[in-house]
């Protein structure tokens, strides 16, 4: 950052400053530095509304990424390929069906796996089905031939208990687990994708 406009490195210095800016998540920090270059060459601001554009992105305002890619001379071949690479993010991205840790869940409270099915874990929300809804049927045996005091009975009962609380905390974490995995792969998938128009142009 402490270039001087007179040298000759100083729109590399001053893109490459930005771009560790939004790779150390200081979003707000990056763009201002980005503001703040001086040049009149049109390439080069097409290439700072395209390095904007994807802190955007890394934002996820989608609005701000619009008004800054419609900037961008996505002819100019150096960002080319990665103009509509990024334009392909954000449309998966906008597109993207966020699933809700609380309506899952909800849903495996109500009827156990369901909530894992809902995030796309067919295979484990059957397996919760029919696990807690084993034991759910083995408590119940117990308890209508035995009695509630009866050591079967209480011992069901409580492997019933933990299976089901257990599957509704795992269901809400492994959604938000998903969720959080989702999000981090496209912040790299945007921070390699603004990497290397830098290197094109400035190596």
């Amino acid at each position: 950052e402490k270039v001087s406009i007179q040298s000759n490195f100083y729109l590399k210095s001053h893109f490459f400053a930005a771009y560790n800016y939004f790779y150390l998540r200081k979003n707000n920090t990056a763009q201002d530095l980005l503001d703040s270059i001086k040049t009149d060459k049109k390439n080069i601001k097409s290439i700072r509304h395209f390095e904007k554009a994807g802190g955007a992105l890394l934002n996820r305002n989608f609005k701000k990424f619009r008004e800054e890619f419609s900037q961008v001379d996505t002819s100019y071949y150096p960002i080319a390929d990665e103009s509509a690479k990024i334009n392909q993010y954000a449309t998966e991205l906008v597109n993207h069906n966020t699933k809700s840790p609380f309506l899952a869940g909800i849903m495996s409270s109500v009827i156990p796996g369901s909530g894992k099915i809902y995030a796309g874990k067919t295979g484990e929300g059957i397996s919760s089905f029919l696990t807690v809804g084993g034991l759910g049927v083995v408590t119940w045996e117990n308890y209508r031939k035995k009695g509630p005091a009866h050591f079967k009975t209480i011992l069901f009962g409580s492997l019933f208990s933990a299976f089901y609380i257990g599957n509704i905390y795992g269901t809400v974490f492994s959604v938000k687990l998903a969720e959080d995995e989702f999000q981090k792969m496209y912040d790299n998938k945007i921070l390699f994708n603004i990497h290397v128009p830098l290197r094109n142009i400035f190596n």
